[in-house]
């Protein structure tokens, strides 16, 4: 093997690693850190507007499915177990792509994230209607 092949598989082997470490941080910081407690805003689209957006709620939601809180976490945003695994199976295939040089899901059709921005795009709009049924959306 050349020296520049050499170099490319151990800087992924860095970035893989480097991932890994970032999310097991990530992991332990949210699952220590009481976010529930915390008067933190963090979202632009709240603090600017007053208006929920479809991934507010999100944080607080992470930090209940990373204690097992199911019901919690959909109460905070229905879509935070669709999102937490999908942000699970993007580190996953980034992960095997860098440390295994192997591509997974090459030929995932479109549509499911496709469908999955649309229905954000319309949860985000029916969350701030202030009318009965939808004031449950509400983080």
């Amino acid at each position: 093997m050349n020296d520049l092949g050499k170099k490319k598989r151990v800087f992924r082997r860095l970035a893989g690693t480097g991932i890994i470490v970032l999310c097991l941080f990530l992991l332990a910081a949210g699952f220590w850190w009481d976010v529930e407690a915390s008067t933190l805003d963090v979202c632009l689209v709240h603090r600017l507007t007053g208006l929920d957006c479809p991934g507010c709620g999100m944080t607080r939601a992470f930090h209940c499915l990373l204690h097992l809180r199911i019901a919690d976490a959909l109460d905070y945003n229905v879509f935070s177990p669709v999102v937490f695994l999908l942000i699970a199976a993007l580190i996953v295939t980034i992960e095997a792509d860098l440390l295994l040089d192997k591509k997974l899901f090459q030929h995932v059709p479109p549509w499911p994230l496709v469908a999955l921005l649309a229905a954000l795009l319309v949860f985000g709009v029916v969350r701030n209607i202030p009318i009965e049924p939808f004031t449950y959306l509400h983080t």
